[in-house]
């Protein structure tokens, strides 16, 4: 399956949870995804790399609250 975003939001409408890694999307389609599925009540995982910073992240979590998940622990 191709990582596209109409594919991972349609994943996410049907209630999937899902790991995805920063490092493969944009930040506006980082949010999309965070928004989406904290509007569906399903946990979403991001692997956090480098494309991000320190506010980018805080900002997702802030739109995820408690359905989003941080996975800092890959390098």
């Amino acid at each position: 399956m191709k990582k596209s975003e109409e594919n991972i939001k349609s994943l996410l409408r049907i209630g999937a949870k899902i790991i995805l890694s920063t490092e493969d999307f944009r930040y506006s389609e980082l949010e999309d995804f965070v928004r989406l599925s904290a509007n569906k009540e399903t946990e979403l995982t991001l692997v956090v790399g480098d494309s991000l910073n320190t506010d980018e992240v805080k900002k997702l979590v802030s739109v995820g609250k408690e359905f989003l998940r941080l996975d800092l622990s890959r390098d």
